[in-house]
């Protein structure tokens, strides 16, 4: 491979890598920014037991759990799959970086990647005695 054509297929890959960044930061800005409009809740409530309060009163922090460790793991792929449906019904007449996101997750939420990846989660509630 000659010089010339080791310079243009970095150039092309950096050009790809460009066009994606910017893809991903346009698809975030539609996602985030909704959010980022909503009045946070007065209090927010995070249940645990009392070896969890104890870590927490002792270490002044919140650890994530996996989420095999918990009582019913198949609620991560019922919830993948509402917020999936969620999505797609949000996406319909929205920017097409939406709508290609909204198609992804998806099909990531059926395709069982969810079975061999670690997920880790810290739940909280807005609501008193929902857990």
């Amino acid at each position: 491979m000659s010089r010339s054509t080791t310079t243009n297929v970095s150039a092309n890959i950096q050009n790809l890598v460009n066009t994606s960044v910017a893809q991903m930061q346009s698809i975030s800005k539609n996602l985030i920014d909704p959010l980022s409009m909503l009045k946070p809740p007065p209090v927010i409530y995070h249940y645990t037991d009392a070896d969890g309060l104890r870590g927490i009163l002792e270490t002044g922090s919140l650890r994530f759990a996996d989420i095999f460790g918990l009582n019913d793991p198949s609620e991560l792929r019922h919830g993948m799959q509402h917020a999936a449906k969620m999505l797609a019904k949000a996406s319909v007449g929205g920017p097409a970086e939406l709508i290609g996101f909204a198609n992804l997750f998806g099909g990531f939420a059926d395709s069982g990647v969810l079975d061999t990846a670690s997920y880790f989660v810290a739940c909280f509630s807005s609501l008193v005695d929902r857990i």
